[in-house]
């Protein structure tokens, strides 16, 4: 099935995210698939897009 240029495909099994551009093309991705996302099918909307905070790492060495 062809989609519209700006969608996210998702292929849970193979790992990869696709966004789909113009002419047919796509942009793929390698992603991490937990638990939960080998369960889910079907379609679903982006309802939220965040940026991942900052990693800072810790000042005070770890404990033993």
């Amino acid at each position: 099935m062809r989609q519209a240029p700006g969608t996210i495909v998702v292929d849970t099994k193979q790992r990869f995210l696709y966004l789909v551009m113009k002419g047919g093309k796509a942009k793929r991705y390698g992603v991490g698939v937990g638990k939960e996302g080998f369960g889910w099918t079907g379609t679903e909307t982006v309802s939220q897009k965040r940026q991942w905070p900052d990693w800072r790492p810790r000042i005070a060495p770890m404990p033993k």
